[in-house]
């Protein structure tokens, strides 16, 4: 369906053609835009999990005191999905409590999750991914039930009971509005909602929000972070199309030339993934100052660095929907993490056969290899 982009990439002269590649952070290029070594698509938007906390609850000289007090170290961003469980309960409090030296007027959350069917599996895989397993190995023999899978959807169950009541009703609108609206200390989001949250017409936290990578596991020593990219806009040119020199130019206009304007409003929901994106704060003009703004970028670029991505060839819906409403019978207590990661894996290998095992074998080999290059996998 889709144009080989590679021989447009190169034509003359380069300042119609070009869409400056290179400037495209390497694991969004890799991962959406090429296949098998060729370009098919070009970025317009750079889709990244990131975890964004109350800087001013993390920074309270009373909170600090009584978490040291509490767990025997300093509170801070969470390194690992332990810290974002013991950090939750640290921060779940009920009205009347006192919340940074103030009574709450209502209940407060330590953190809160995408918990209803759409992505839900994006907030598992950034649980499970750290661990450099991938979705199937060459085989594509599922292993999405391995104990490290089932580890870090038990994680996910258990940070519900940090959550606001009605979080397995949280999709993006609402994770979104839980936290800018003040009732939330953490949460990982995509990375156009701290461009929302520094607006004060949209914002009750405005100027409050601090920026972290994804939490981790510690792996071999290390804490190993990955963060999902999901959804990730591209646009290509299709194979049917009648002009395709003009349907590329309009694809590298909008991937390249209007690209920082179109990533740097509020207006869009589009998420920056160029360089340039990262090199020119003062586009970001929601922020009261460059250094805030800046200190946005550095978050993302950070986020970016650790992306991961959804699955990406054919049936990649029906493998990701079928992990989704798992994820969420865990979630909602109708299965163990086991049941539900079993039941997954029995549902992709019915879906592998479905479309061919052997054709479904050599197109994930062709993913594992960018999956090696990136260091996304053990």
């Amino acid at each position: 369906y889709l144009e080989p982009l590679d021989e447009y990439m190169q034509k003359s002269p380069p300042e119609v053609w070009d869409p400056n590649a290179a400037d495209v952070l390497r694991p969004f290029w890799e991962m959406y835009c090429k296949f098998d070594g060729k370009v098919y698509a070009l970025p317009i938007d750079g889709d990244v999990l990131m975890l964004m906390y109350r800087k001013d609850l993390f920074e309270h000289p009373e909170e600090r005191a009584a978490f040291k007090e509490k767990y025997g170290k300093e509170l801070a961003a969470p390194e690992t999905w332990d810290d974002w469980l013991q950090i939750g309960e640290f921060f779940t409090r009920p009205r009347g409590a006192t919340l940074a030296g103030e009574v709450l007027t209502e209940n407060f959350y330590g953190s809160a999750e995408f918990a209803k069917r759409g992505f839900s599996f994006a907030w598992f895989a950034n649980r499970w991914a750290p661990f450099g397993e991938p979705y199937f190995d060459e085989n594509m023999t599922p292993m999405v039930n391995s104990p490290n899978a089932v580890k870090g959807l038990q994680n996910m169950v258990d940070t519900l009971k940090n959550s606001p009541p009605d979080v397995l009703g949280y999709g993006y609108d609402e994770l979104r509005d839980a936290f800018l609206k003040g009732y939330v200390a953490m949460v990982v989001q995509w990375t156009d909602v701290p461009k929302k949250g520094a607006d004060p017409t949209q914002s009750a936290i405005a100027g409050k929000i601090g920026y972290g990578r994804v939490p981790g596991w510690e792996v071999d020593g290390k804490v190993e972070h990955r963060s999902m990219m999901p959804v990730g806009r591209v646009v290509g040119v299709a194979k049917s199309s009648a002009n395709k020199d003009a349907a590329y130019w309009v694809a590298k206009h909008v991937s390249y030339d209007t690209s920082l304007e179109n990533v740097s409003t509020p207006l869009t929901g589009l998420d920056p993934y160029r360089t340039i994106h990262f090199e020119n704060p003062q586009a970001y003009a929601m922020f009261p100052s460059d250094a805030e703004a800046l200190e946005y970028l550095k978050g993302v670029e950070a986020a970016m660095s650790d992306g991961y991505p959804e699955i990406l060839i054919p049936g990649a819906a029906q493998y990701q929907d079928s992990l989704d409403l798992h994820v969420n019978m865990a979630l909602t207590g109708q299965q163990t993490p086991q049941q539900a990661l079993d039941a997954v894996a029995k549902e992709w290998d019915e879906i592998t056969e479905r479309l061919g095992r052997e054709t479904q074998i050599a197109l994930w080999r062709k993913s594992l290899v960018t999956y090696e290059a990136l260091g996304l996998i053990k």
